[in-house]
């Protein structure tokens, strides 16, 4: 497995331990050699989403919308250790583009693509950070659109970069879920069954639950576990 697809797999992993129904999407060319771009994650929370039984809140880091919004996250998920961090150029230099992504979605009527393209793009182009933001959320009637880098190999933003999410607190997340320090009566943890994770999860899912670990270890852990390579 590449450290990429590992990368997106975990970053799905936690948004669907958050309530997200999550996928990707090629954005297709008419020309035989080229998509037009790529979608790492799409992610949407419906807003009437509850998991009472598993006794742990969403993340705070994820900033989801307290109102009752439909919220859909569009996301790129940045490897590496490069100090800059910014939004393919498919969809932040090219309205039609964005507006294919919006229109696969599906949510927004014919009439308001324009405006939520023009909405969109202006919050994901690249400028001078003096401190990261939050998270910028693009409410249309009972929907929120939010834009949201990942950053699986970095911690923490410097005072300079845009506002992600980085590989540690995405790991601690997954590891609390799965593993956490008090029996849930509502939620058993102890299950075998891994396999109902599916193909995308259950090797990932698997690592987590390993007995073997005291703890959830390091990005470069998961890595090494899985041999996965650039």
């Amino acid at each position: 497995m590449t450290k990429s697809a590992l990368q997106e797999k975990l970053v799905a992993l936690y948004l669907r331990l958050n309530g997200y129904t999550t996928t990707g999407l090629i954005l297709h060319s008419p020309s035989a050699e080229k998509v037009e771009g790529e979608i790492d994650l799409i992610g949407i929370r419906f807003s009437h989403h509850s998991q009472e039984d598993r006794i742990i809140d969403c993340d705070p880091e994820l900033q989801i919308p307290k109102e009752t919004f439909i919220d859909i996250v569009i996301c790129e998920v940045k490897g590496g250790n490069k100090p800059t961090l910014k939004f393919n150029e498919s969809i932040r230099l090219h309205r039609d583009r964005t507006a294919k992504l919006l229109k696969w979605i599906g949510v927004f009527r014919a009439e308001q693509i324009d405006d939520v393209v023009s909405a969109f793009q202006q919050v994901i182009q690249t400028k001078e950070v003096q401190k990261p933001e939050p998270f910028h959320v693009l409410k249309f009637e009972n929907i929120s659109i939010r834009p949201i880098l990942f950053a699986p190999d970095k911690l923490n933003p410097t005072k300079t970069q845009p506002n992600f999410i980085g590989g540690q607190k995405i790991i601690d997340f997954c590891w609390n879920c799965f593993r956490p320090i008090t029996i849930r009566q509502t939620c058993a943890t102890d299950y075998k069954a891994i396999n109902n994770w599916g193909e995308q999860f259950e090797r990932l899912v698997g690592y987590f639950k390993n007995n073997d670990l005291a703890n959830p270890g390091k990005i470069e852990d998961i890595y090494k576990h899985f041999n996965a390579i650039d």
